[in-house]
């Protein structure tokens, strides 16, 4: 799995499944509040479906309430859908770290981005929906 920050808050989440021979994209809008810190590892996020945001996170890790709306979504080859349709708005919180972000339970790493496979794979999802 990788996720490509843009501009304008905008993300880019694509999945590659050499088992199935499929790809899945999503263009998302993400917005975000961050957590409150008191001391040691403890942390305080607010926004819905949170009851009791008082949570634990790992050292140097910084949680980020995030609403995310699905813009486009693009599916190719056998696999199944993993991603929200187009349109839906899910919260979840992302945790990010100097040169990590944690979604959906995986730790990706940040890596370099080449701006042709960034444009390529945006072409795919129909481009950016900010002007």
């Amino acid at each position: 799995m990788s996720m490509i920050f843009l501009p304008k808050h905008e993300t880019m989440i694509w999945h590659f499944d050499q088992a199935n021979e499929s790809a899945e994209g999503v263009l998302t809008k993400m917005r975000g509040s961050y957590g409150t810190h008191y001391f040691w590892r403890l942390w305080h996020v607010e926004g819905p479906g949170i009851t009791f945001g008082y949570r634990i996170y790992p050292p140097d890790a910084e949680p980020v309430h995030m609403e995310i709306t699905v813009l486009e979504r693009f599916m190719s080859g056998r696999g199944n859908p993993g991603f929200p349709e187009k349109g839906d708005r899910t919260h979840q919180v992302l945790l990010f770290g100097k040169d990590v972000v944690k979604f959906q339970s995986m730790w990706l790493r940040r890596e370099s981005n080449d701006p042709e496979m960034v444009q390529a794979l945006l072409a795919k999802l129909g481009g950016s929906k900010e002007k």
